[in-house]
């Protein structure tokens, strides 16, 4: 970081990381402050094995070099969606809902109005697993959270059913390894909440519109 302000000499530089000190005392009505910033700031490098640099000439300006060994990370890369405008048209289909909460039901049943798919809805895994026992269904949209019985743990007594009985989850956990963790129990992929329409039309239409 680099600045072109009033800067500041030798002496004041050597004391910038003293608490309660600035480098010119004259200037705290002028500009405010408490001088524990670079205190705090120093404190804060140190803890990360950083280390920090000020050069400053008087009337010149100040140079702050922060230098951090930061590890690199794993970005997260969540699976991009084939999105589409249109509703495929499933109406041969058979979709079952495992979604307990009340709006989401409402706001899942119309996205997916216009597909004409034959829809029943439950609204926990335990009931989507019963249903599974007695009918027969072309995909699954499973909530992950929710009472009596989680949509993983639904999911895999499904598996154990209908191996091929595709499972999509429903969730707003979209960290990578969330993400990763649904994909490698056995859903076929994920939509994230809030639900992105072009999205659902998207999956629905990659798994049955084939």
């Amino acid at each position: 970081m680099i600045d072109s302000g009033i800067g500041m000499n030798e002496e004041a530089v050597s004391k910038i990381f003293e608490r309660f000190t600035q480098a010119d005392t004259s200037t705290t009505r002028k500009y405010g402050g408490t001088g524990l910033g670079m205190s705090i700031a120093l404190s804060l490098i140190k803890m990360m094995d950083g280390n920090i640099e000020i050069t400053s000439s008087e009337g010149a300006g100040t140079k702050v070099e922060i230098t951090l060994p930061l590890k690199p990370v794993d970005m997260v890369k969540v699976p991009k969606t084939q999105k589409s405008l249109s509703a495929p048209n499933l109406a041969d289909k058979k979709i079952l809902i495992a979604e307990d909460n009340p709006i989401n039901k409402i706001l899942i049943e119309s996205m997916l109005k216009s597909t004409k798919a034959q829809l029943t809805i439950v609204e926990n895994g335990q009931l989507a697993v019963n249903a599974v026992e007695k009918g027969t269904y072309d995909l699954i949209l499973m909530d992950i959270h929710m009472p009596v019985m989680d949509g993983s743990e639904a999911q895999r007594l499904i598996r154990d059913l209908k191996p091929s009985l595709p499972v999509v989850a429903l969730t707003a956990n979209v960290m990578k390894q969330d993400v990763d963790g649904y994909l490698a129990q056995g859903f076929i992929t994920h939509i994230a909440k809030p639900i992105d329409i072009n999205d659902l039309y998207g999956s629905l239409k990659n798994i049955l519109d084939s």
